[in-house]
């Protein structure tokens, strides 16, 4: 890969799975998000503004101007070299070979490593097509909930809780500690009930890695 950073815009109204997808791809200085966008429109307002190698997009985004087809049109059409991979927890299987057909390049799932993400998106760049399987047998939830915990948006999560978990054992020892002033008291209290209520929060958002839908006859991986 050339050592010029491969930028990135990512349109997608999911704020939780942009922010690990940030935080994820700080470690890669080969990758670079010039932008976030949550609607289609502001996307295209990027485009002529922006450096863009590759376009993120949840095909599933609700625009009330655009919609994913017309979108991706607009893309092949005036930024021909511009590639665009479709990332989505869930996938509209009717929707898919007519965004394939427009030129679009490649799908593949949210929660997956973030290894096996930047290798896509590489092989995108690298002017491959990258459509893998996308009818998968159905899981118990119980197995899903086990892949779910092997992806990085999960280990983000956990990163995160450890780190609010850190910070309470540091507020409630110095809690402990006497005397403490009726104001330090207060703001001392008021941060540790900030920081459950985040703890509480990022507990129950995050989200499940796939949605998969059964199918008699598993498909075989294509790539071109």
């Amino acid at each position: 890969m050339s050592d010029r950073p491969n930028n990135l815009l990512v349109v997608d109204d999911d704020p939780i799975f942009c922010l690990g997808l940030t935080t994820a791809l700080s470690s890669y200085p080969q990758w670079n998000i010039v932008a976030q966008v949550d609607n289609f429109t502001d996307a295209l307002t990027q485009l002529a503004n922006q450096i863009v190698t590759l376009v993120i997009v949840e095909p599933s985004l609700q625009d009330s101007t655009l919609d994913i087809q017309e979108f991706c049109q607009r893309i092949k059409q005036n930024y021909p070299e511009i590639k665009v991979c479709l990332l989505s927890y869930s996938v509209n299987h009717n929707q898919l070979p007519t965004l394939q057909e427009i030129g679009i390049e490649g799908f593949c799932h949210k929660g997956i490593p973030i290894a096996d993400l930047l290798d896509i998106l590489t092989r995108i760049i690298q002017d491959e097509e990258v459509w893998p399987s996308l009818t998968i047998p159905a899981q118990p939830v119980k197995k899903r909930a086990e892949i779910f915990h092997q992806t990085w948006l999960y280990r983000l999560q956990k990163s995160g809780i450890n780190q609010i978990n850190a910070n309470l054992n540091l507020i409630n020892e110095r809690l402990r500690q006497s005397p403490l002033s009726k104001i330090d008291n207060i703001f001392w209290q008021g941060r540790k009930r900030e920081l459950l209520t985040a703890r509480w929060l990022i507990d129950r958002i995050a989200p499940v890695s796939v949605i998969v839908i059964a199918s008699d006859t598993p498909q075989t991986d294509q790539s071109t």
